[in-house]
């Protein structure tokens, strides 16, 4: 079996070593992660950054008077 694998792959890769297309594919996985944690950033900063702004025009807007509550009576039920 090893030397089936010996000729195939070379010598390490019948030992379990990484040939160049997996260190490859491993390379352009870490960098599709690192875009996709860069892309998650800068959603996140622009979302905190509209928050923050409707937040400071809301806390500079005159408070409005507050609408009038109306609590409408609960309906009894026949058990007791």
């Amino acid at each position: 079996m090893q030397e089936v694998a010996g000729e195939r792959g070379g010598y390490l890769h019948g030992r379990g070593a990484l040939d160049s297309d997996d260190l490859l594919y491993l390379k352009e996985q870490m960098e599709a992660e690192e875009d996709a944690e860069r892309l998650l950033r800068r959603t996140e900063k622009r979302a905190f950054a509209a928050f923050k702004k409707a937040a400071s025009l809301a806390d500079s807007t005159p408070p409005s008077l507050p609408l009038p509550l109306r609590v409408e009576p609960k309906a009894k039920s026949g058990i007791r």
